[in-house]
């Protein structure tokens, strides 16, 4: 039970991209598969360069669920990472060498990036992910998926533990990122956020990105509790939004710019 666990915890790890992005805000929308109703949403918030992300965790209502940061300044692929956990008074540290070869958290999003050319060729990509409190890591591998839900703008990946016996254990995340710009768009798999109860959850995840940093002003604005009104319809084809600069950047998909 301990191992299986473990490796769940692997794939959830992954669920911390997109890493960063140009446009500084990140809105990630998760759906619960189980009951297809909006679980939380992640706010993804970074400095200029990217160095370092903070993401909030935020529930329907708008409260507050958990934290994560983050920092790339010493490895893109491995940043440093701690997670607080509110609701179950939970903190998950990484504690490894920024040089070791190995890929944390949401660093997985910028490693995808250094191996597009040999997933857009099919390869098998192979890596080792460093779980937080760990000192060993986890064999994953990355390739291609094929899926008749996937456009030709879109990278379809399918990420699962490098093992053919472990593999049949535990289920594969999938991941959709945009051939144009490179971004995430849909992450869906295990959530590496606990529910009320303390399980795990099957997520799919939706990202949209707000252009410009004035996007920051949506931090703690009253919108938030009213975001679920206009959450992605589930099982839509996956489409990551990017707001224009002179829209408003707090107001939800399909609002008025205001």
């Amino acid at each position: 039970m301990i191992r299986r666990l473990s490796l769940l915890l692997a794939l959830a790890a992954l669920t911390g991209a997109p890493a960063w992005s140009a446009t500084n805000t990140v809105t990630g929308w998760a759906t619960d598969l189980e009951d297809a109703g909006e679980s939380y949403r992640e706010l993804h918030y970074c400095t200029a360069n990217g160095a370092r992300c903070s993401i909030e965790y935020r529930g329907q209502a708008g409260e507050l669920l958990a934290e994560k940061q983050l920092d790339y300044s010493a490895s893109l692929q491995a940043p440093a990472m701690e997670m607080e956990d509110y609701r179950h008074d939970l903190v998950l540290r990484s504690n490894h060498d920024p040089k070791q070869p190995v890929v944390v958290d949401a660093g997985f999003d910028n490693y995808v990036r250094t191996q597009w050319d040999e997933l857009e060729q099919g390869l098998p990509v192979r890596f080792p992910l460093l779980l937080a409190g760990r000192d060993k890591p986890i064999d994953m591998v990355a390739t291609q998926r094929e899926d008749p839900q996937c456009s030709e703008d879109q990278l379809c990946l399918r990420v699962r533990i490098d093992s053919w016996l472990l593999s049949r254990v535990v289920a594969p995340i999938d991941l959709d990122y945009s051939r144009k710009d490179r971004r995430l768009q849909r992450y869906r798999g295990i959530s590496n956020l606990r529910d009320s109860e303390g399980d795990t959850r099957m997520v799919e995840i939706r990202y949209e990105y707000v252009l410009g940093l004035q996007a920051n002003q949506c931090r703690g604005n009253s919108t938030m509790e009213a975001a679920a009104r206009d959450k992605p319809v589930p099982g839509s084809v996956s489409q990551a939004t990017v707001r224009d600069p002179d829209q408003n950047p707090c107001a939800q998909p399909g609002q008025e710019p205001g």
